[in-house]
Order: C-alpha cells, then sequence, then structure tokens
C-alpha cells in the first residue's frame, strides 16, 4: 500500500516513490496536485476526493489504469480526510494498491 498526503493548509504535497508507478507518472514531473488529479478523466477518484475533502468521509473505490504498451490495471483507493482538532479538513491522505 502506498500512499499521498495533499494538504491543504500549506498546498504541500507528498507522494511516496510507488504512487508515481501506479499512476503512471514520471517522478521528475513530482505530483499532481488536488485540482490536476481531478481533471482527469476517472468519477470514482473524484467521488473519494469528494466524500473525504467535503463531506469528511473515507471512501474507497477501483479505479483502472491504462497505459499504452501496458496491461489494464485496477487500482484499490481509499481516501480519508486529515482533521485538525476542531474537526475541519486539514489534509487529504489517498492509499493506493495495485490489485492482482
Amino acid at each position: 500500500m502506498s500512499t499521498a498526503v495533499w494538504d491543504l493548509r500549506t498546498d504541500q504535497v507528498s507522494w511516496q516513490p510507488e504512487v508515481y508507478r501506479l499512476l503512471g507518472r514520471d517522478p521528475r514531473l513530482g505530483p499532481l496536485s488536488l485540482d490536476q488529479l481531478l481533471r482527469a478523466d476517472r468519477p470514482t477518484l473524484r467521488r473519494v476526493v469528494t466524500s473525504a475533502l467535503l463531506r469528511g468521509q473515507a471512501e474507497s473505490g477501483l479505479v483502472p489504469i491504462e497505459r499504452p504498451g501496458d496491461e489494464p490495471r485496477r487500482l484499490q483507493v481509499t481516501g480519508e480526510p486529515m482533521l485538525d482538532q476542531d474537526g475541519q479538513v486539514t489534509a487529504l491522505r489517498m492509499s493506493l494498491r495495485q490489485l492482482a
């Protein structure tokens, strides 16, 4: 299981190295911002992020990943809000795991 974190207070994004491979992104390009991530045509990913950020609830789903010259894959994605002491969402943590 690999994780990515988007800190809403500082706009910092942190991806574990495996996240780049799972999402098919060149690490030299750096991690995607939430805006960039949500622009991709992946409705499940949008639902997971929206649930965590707007409703403050953890959400999971399967996201298909297709890259030219590679076998289609499915990722189990779980988004969970990180809350401050007042219960406000301050960050989004997403866990990704490739399914066989």
